[in-house]
């Protein structure tokens, strides 16, 4: 039997389990000793701290997997209630809404329930929700580099506002090509969407697409290495979006 302030290899090297000396000794310093002999490590307290470690990341592993999983059966059913809107009109509102709602938590679920919107609307003529679907859309293609995609949805988009004389939305649509060209590279295109998007929200007053424009223009110059200009522009962006508590774009 081992002496208890010893090493366990010295009492339990050679044992068989169902030998005598082996029934003395407990499970969990059995275990402990595994441990030490495939980790190879000198003191019981890393061991223990190692062994602990080990259960809470089996733990989190479950509970993710868990909640992850939960996520699913909540999303079918979201859906099944927006294709059950009995009027087009308000199940397209809803969709695209829903959209917006995921645009972080999901871009992936956002894009489809974009499309389908943009999809109904097209079919029944509802130029203004296919506007907005077609924002969110070009939006979510731009996130995954779908950028041939993302630029086809702004451009239309862009021509719809233009068309119902809707000035946000077109300033919307220029943030949206500003973005695509900032993705790009394309850094001298870009600042000039963001910028006239900027004129266009001053003039209407949408202090929230204000703070896009400027954290959009603050990006551009950030990568033209325009820092002064970038850095500027990033906190106007910042005091007017702490105004707004709008931490979004905090």
């Amino acid at each position: 039997q081992p002496d208890p302030k010893g090493s366990l290899r010295e009492g339990i090297k050679g044992c068989h389990p169902s030998s005598a000396i082996f029934q003395k000794i407990h499970f969990r310093d059995y275990f402990l000793f595994l441990l030490q002999e495939v980790l190879f490590i000198s003191t019981e307290a890393d061991m223990r701290a190692i062994v602990i470690w080990f259960v809470v990341f089996l733990f989190l592993v479950q509970h993710l997997t868990l909640n992850a999983g939960s996520l699913e059966p909540d999303s079918v059913e979201i859906g099944r209630k927006l294709m059950s809107i009995p009027k087009l009109r308000p199940r397209i509102d809803s969709m695209i809404e829903y959209s917006r709602n995921l645009k972080l938590k999901d871009p992936g679920l956002s894009l489809k329930y974009a499309r389908i919107a943009y999809n109904l609307a097209d079919s029944a003529d509802f130029r203004e929700q296919k506007l907005y679907a077609a924002l969110e859309a070009g939006a979510r293609q731009a996130f995954r580099s779908n950028f041939k995609e993302a630029m086809e949805m702004a451009i239309e988009a862009r021509e719809l506002a233009l068309v119902l004389d809707d000035r946000n939305s077109y300033g919307e649509a220029l943030m949206l090509l500003g973005m695509i060209k900032d993705s790009q590279g394309r850094y001298s295109e870009s600042y000039d969407f963001h910028f006239e998007a900027l004129r266009i929200f001053e003039s209407t007053g949408y202090q929230k697409g204000i703070v896009k424009a400027q954290n959009g223009i603050g990006s551009v110059c950030y990568y033209q290495g325009d820092y002064k200009k970038a850095l500027l522009y990033y906190n106007r962006a910042l005091d007017l979006a702490r105004k707004l508590k709008d931490t979004i774009q905090m």
